[in-house]
């Protein structure tokens, strides 16, 4: 179990708490607003009404010991700057920031956040790959280079072997997992793996060589 700090009960910052502690950690929900607060208590394991640019109050919480820090104030980009830069100041392990637009996201990233969320711009990107290419049904980018996707398997790929196919070797990509239509998940899949029409397979590899996955 991991425990997390949310400042910011907004949509965004709600939608975090819940999805953590619907994951069974520990959460911390941190706004102003008693509506807010009062709103996701039922959710989390403890809700707390305060003004995080206070420095007292985030030395009392011991921001050190939360396995992340999620900076949820994407509006009030000075409140955000603040936050980030006392929660670095009192030793957070790792900052997780919503920035409101691209000069507000390098400048929490120069004073350390760990990672930046632009949620509206993140979701239009996965909305467009998706519209532009229907066999892909999920995106996860694990840095700016590399991503994860779900792909319907590609026709010149049915009933082939991983062996045969070489994805690594031919196409510069893993694949991780597959799912077939009975609903059966196998991960780590070996050589001998055949690939079947109705299967979905789950791909690692660099943006560039992924793009000619989805071609196919």
């Amino acid at each position: 179990m991991k425990s997390f700090l949310v400042i910011g009960l907004g949509r965004f910052g709600t939608s975090c708490a819940q999805a953590l502690s619907e994951m069974n950690h520990e959460v911390l929900g941190v706004d102003e607003d008693a509506r807010l607060v009062n709103n996701i208590a039922p959710y989390v394991t403890h809700a707390v009404v305060a003004d995080c640019t206070n420095e007292e109050f985030l030395s009392t919480i011991g921001v050190n010991k939360f396995s992340a820090c999620i900076v949820a104030i994407g509006d009030n980009q000075e409140a955000s700057v603040m936050i980030t830069v006392l929660l670095k100041e009192y030793g957070a392990k790792y900052i997780v920031a919503k920035a409101h637009n691209d000069l507000h996201a390098k400048v929490l990233s120069k004073i350390g956040a760990d990672r930046i969320v632009l949620p509206e711009k993140d979701t239009a990107r996965k909305l467009a790959t998706n519209l532009c290419h229907k066999n892909i049904y999920d995106l996860v980018d694990i840095s700016p280079d590399y991503s994860i996707i779900s792909v319907k398997a590609p026709k010149p790929w049915w009933n082939k072997t991983l062996i045969e196919l070489s994805p690594r070797d031919k196409f510069g990509i893993n694949i991780i997992a597959i799912e077939s239509s009975e609903d059966n998940i196998n991960v780590l899949p070996n050589a001998n793996t055949i690939i079947h029409d109705e299967d979905v397979l789950v791909v690692v590899g660099k943006n560039t060589e992924l793009e000619k996955i989805k071609k196919l």
